[in-house]
């Protein structure tokens, strides 16, 4: 069966989207330059750019499977093969990320325009949709996203797409569709293994699609399995000859127990944990931040989502309810708070908002006229107003963001340039920050009370770089803080300096 044609009205969203993924790129990009940001910020960025550009560029250079990595290797892939034009250096991971979250706005407005969400030939579905997109292209966490070298928006661009291919699928029953959304969300998977929760609505509405079909079953479980399979046959090797299975961690560091979305204290694999907010109330409320859709448009969203449920039909069941339910009830059971989690189901929650805006329009709409023009007038102007607060959020959030970041990564390099030349660095927290600047930093993490006094059981000056808060707390269960209790009682340690967010110790002086 051919691919049926873009429709008119598909035509003028994909216009139009074109121009929503502007509104992302062109702000973010100017911070980036204005202040020279890299991309690359914490541990994991720097763990990503590492992977990417070192052993996966090699291993494609010579046909060869990803080697092991903590996460899945999809992003990396992609950062390994536009370092092949860009180079080793940062810009590949940010033009992948930027690139990406650039296209999210578009994704969703073409999901959003393919659910028919408003009547048929009506303005409203156009409105529906370029508003789906404004929401999206103008969430603060997005922005913030695609100036980093991390995975999130790239996971969150392809599962969008894959969303809208399925939707189409369903709808046309083009093979083709079937084919492009299995590859595309089982491509999100293998960048964030988030998606595997996204998959489950959406394989089951093409299975049922599908149902007279079984060819386009098989074509699109075909399609999933190749793209997955740099990633699952190296888990498949590993598991076989009983060795720790790659890009797997966060099975283990994201212990799930539903229990969890009414705790507040919590011990993982990354310390010890006591936030304000229990698990489930901290994740329901992400919507409504002001880094997110914020409170007016968050509203909206609930009234688009009443509107879902009283008019239900398997797609938007499946988009609108199944996927923010999955990712934020499995957000609601975890152990870790991280505000860029809930990004995750940005693009459902941003046409629920569409749909709730149009649907109060439509109540003024069947007011007497008078009283109609002025409800519809005061409804666009509180939406513009929520838009315009979040376009200005965005841009101080991802400023202010860029500023917090530099200023630790300049604190790290201000401490290391009083370390005497030929000592040992152990750090924690700095360590790849420290050796993408070529330092060979020891990873405090990776050191038991015995094996770091033994390291630095000699006559070699060594110092510390650690951060300020954290090892007396978070981690003063955990490796990092039992080696840093054992190196101040054995041989001692002396402050030196403290910048910004990190102290410098002499150990044994």
């Amino acid at each position: 069966m051919s691919t049926p044609r873009l429709r008119s009205s598909d035509l003028r969203v994909l216009a139009l989207g074109a121009l929503a993924t502007l509104v992302v790129a062109f702000p973010v990009v100017l911070p980036v330059i204005a202040r020279g940001f890299n991309g690359l910020y914490g541990q994991d960025s720097f763990f990503y750019q590492a992977y990417a550009t070192g052993p996966l560029r090699e291993a494609l250079l010579q046909l060869r499977l990803p080697p092991d990595f903590t996460w899945p290797p999809g992003f990396p892939l992609l950062v390994a093969l536009a370092s092949l034009i860009a180079g080793t250096g940062s810009l590949a991971g940010q033009a992948v990320s930027l690139t990406a979250g650039a296209s999210v706005p578009l994704a969703t407005m073409l999901l959003a325009r393919e659910l028919d969400l408003a009547r048929p030939g009506s303005r409203a579905m156009i409105g529906l949709a370029l508003l789906a997109g404004l929401v999206t292209a103008l969430t603060p966490h997005l922005w913030q996203s695609s100036a980093v070298v991390m995975s999130d928006t790239t996971g969150l661009a392809f599962a969008t797409f894959g969303a809208w291919a399925a939707i189409r699928y369903v709808r046309t029953g083009s093979g083709r569709w079937a084919l492009l959304a299995a590859g595309a969300v089982a491509f999100a998977i293998e960048v964030r293994w988030v998606y595997a929760l996204v998959a489950v609505p959406l394989a089951a509405i093409g299975s049922v699609a599908a149902r007279r079909r079984p060819m386009h079953i098989f074509g699109a479980a075909i399609a999933a399995l190749l793209v997955l399979a740099p990633m699952l046959i190296p888990m498949a090797a590993a598991l076989g000859a009983g060795r720790p299975v790659p890009f797997s961690i966060q099975f283990a560091s994201h212990p799930w127990d539903p229990a969890n979305a009414i705790r507040s204290s919590f011990v993982n694999a990354d310390g010890r944990f006591d936030f304000d907010l229990p698990m489930g109330l901290f994740y329901l409320l992400q919507p409504a931040q002001l880094y997110y859709l914020g409170p007016v448009i968050a509203v909206a969203a609930v009234f688009g989502l009443m509107v879902v449920v009283r008019r239900p039909r398997l797609t938007t069941t499946a988009v609108l309810i199944g996927w923010p339910l999955l990712v934020l009830g499995f957000l609601a059971g975890d152990t870790t708070q991280n505000t860029r989690f809930t990004l995750a189901a940005l693009p459902p929650l941003a046409i629920l908002a569409a749909v709730g805006a149009v649907a109060i329009l439509d109540v003024f709409g069947r007011m007497p006229s008078q009283r109609a023009l002025v409800g519809r007038l005061t409804v666009l102007a509180v939406i513009a107003f929520a838009l315009a607060v979040s376009a200005l959020t965005a841009l101080r959030f991802t400023d202010s963001f860029i500023e917090r970041q530099q200023a630790d990564v300049a604190a790290i390099r201000r401490l290391y340039a009083g370390v005497p030349a030929g000592s040992r660095v152990i750090s924690f927290g700095a360590t790849l920050a420290l050796r993408h600047d070529g330092v060979g930093a020891i990873e405090l993490y990776d050191q038991t009370p015995g094996s770091v006094v033994s390291l630095v059981d000699d006559d070699r000056p060594t110092y510390l770089i650690v951060p300020r808060d954290g090892l007396e707390g978070q981690w003063a269960d955990e490796p990092p803080g039992r080696a840093f209790e054992v190196l101040r009682s054995v041989p001692g340690v002396t402050l030196i300096a403290e910048e910004a967010n990190y102290r410098l110790y002499e150990v044994g002086s």
